[in-house]
Parts: structure tokens; C-alpha cells; sequence
């Protein structure tokens, strides 16, 4: 029996189907973003992360997400919203002041979504052929196999979000952010939350909002009594937040 060499279009359906499992749950976040002159220069030690998200699963993944990555690359100290306000709990505008001011909380981030979705794509149908031959003798004995790929829609999530840091001695926008995100057939909802996450987390360094260190540190902002924080954690104005 003779075995067949590989072909390059063997080859080339290997590399495909290698690309296709490291893409697996793979997402992407695309963002524009822009810091107030006003506050420019301005240092934030310490950042209370808000995910404004209904879903507490998505809420603890935003918030821990974010932390671990400006851990790792901010000079900042940062902490989670969801264990500091316990979920569904009423605060009001005076309880939420006066616990970030305990807690000397130089500004709040939020990210929330703002719009998702699933897209349609076509996989073109393609096909790879196997051959298998016999020898014996002086006859070749073989056949074909013909195996066909592709030929259908795959469904592609992607998520609108939109990113806010507020000051919480003067209640300014210190820096404000809109993002896309997407991923392939194999993602899911929270690869989209982690992706986001992340790159809000590399933004706020690279715009310098944020001091970036070489090793995770943590510092300590200066105490202010925050004004008007119902914004950060509820969209009425009933005069009562939820967290």
C-alpha cells in the first residue's frame, strides 16, 4: 500500500480548523474615547468600577475584570461597586455620598450597554478531497472521498457600550468613552462584557487618566465630599438609588 503525501490544500484545511479552535469564544472591542481639558492633569487614587448591568452574573464580571486589569497596569486603587452597595439595595443621594467619602473614592467609573445584537454571515462552501490508493503488482487500485464544508450563516454577537468617569469632588465627566464590540460564531455575551472590560481598562492608561505603573501599586486620592452621585447608579431622579 502507498500513503499518499499531503497536499497543500490538505494543509491548508489543517491551518483553517487551527484558526477556528483559537478563535473559539474570541471577541473584539473597538473604541473611541475623550478626556475633559478640564480635568485634564487631575489624579485619581482611588476609582469605584460601576457595571450597570440588570444581569449580576455580567455586573460581577464587568467590575472584577476591570480591577484585575488596572492592577496590573494603573496606579490606582479600585474598587467594586457590587462590594461596596449590596445589589438591589436603595441608597439615597446623602448614604451614597457619604459612603465614597468614607472610602475617599476620587471618581466612579460606569460601563453600561447601550444597544445589542447578533449579526448573519455566510460560510462559502468549499470541499477537500481524500485518496486513498492500493498497490499491487502492477495495478493501482483507489478511490475519492469528497467531504464538503461550509454553505451556511453563523450568528455573530456585538454589543454597544458607553463608559463614563466622573469626578466625585466637583461631579464632572472626567472621561468619556463609546465602544463595539464582536465576536466570532463561538462567542458568547460575557466574552463581549470581558473584551470591553479590558480595553476600557487599557484606554483610561493610554489617555493618561489613569498613571501607569510597571507593577501593580496603589495609592490613595485626597478626601472630597461627593455632590449630586444619584447619576452614577440610577438613570430616575426619584431621589433614591438602586444598586
Amino acid at each position: 500500500m502507498r500513503r499518499r503525501r499531503p497536499t497543500i490544500g490538505d494543509c491548508l484545511f489543517l491551518v483553517v480548523i487551527v484558526l477556528f479552535a483559537g478563535c473559539a469564544g474570541g471577541a473584539w472591542t473597538s473604541m473611541t474615547s475623550q478626556v475633559n481639558s478640564e480635568v485634564r492633569g487631575r489624579s485619581f487614587g482611588k476609582v469605584l468600577i460601576h457595571g450597570k448591568f440588570q444581569d449580576l452574573g455580567v455586573r460581577q464580571l464587568a467590575e472584577e475584570r476591570i480591577c484585575t486589569e488596572l492592577a496590573g497596569i494603573a496606579r490606582c486603587e479600585c474598587l467594586k461597586s457590587c462590594e461596596v452597595f449590596f445589589p438591589g439595595e436603595e441608597y439615597t443621594d446623602e448614604q451614597i455620598a457619604n459612603r465614597l467619602s468614607e472610602l475617599k473614592v476620587d471618581a466612579v467609573l460606569t460601563l453600561q450597554e447601550t444597544g445589542s445584537g447578533t449579526s448573519s454571515k455566510y460560510i462559502p462552501q468549499w470541499s477537500t478531497g481524500t485518496v486513498n490508493a492500493n498497490v499491487i503488482g502492477n495495478s493501482v487500485n483507489g478511490s475519492i472521498t469528497t467531504t464538503t464544508h461550509g454553505g451556511y450563516n453563523v450568528s455573530l454577537p456585538w454589543a454597544n457600550y458607553e463608559v463614563i468617569l466622573r469626578s466625585t469632588s466637583d461631579n464632572k465627566v472626567a472621561w468619556y468613552a463609546t465602544a463595539l464590540s464582536g465576536g466570532s460564531q463561538f462567542a458568547n455575551w460575557h466574552d463581549l462584557i470581558n473584551s470591553a472590560s479590558i480595553r476600557t481598562a487599557s484606554e483610561l492608561v493610554s489617555d493618561g487618566v489613569l498613571q501607569q505603573v510597571a507593577e501593580p501599586d496603589h495609592c490613595n486620592g485626597k478626601r472630597s465630599r461627593p455632590k449630586g452621585l444619584r447619576r452614577f447608579f440610577s438613570p430616575n431622579d426619584t431621589g433614591v438609588a438602586s444598586m
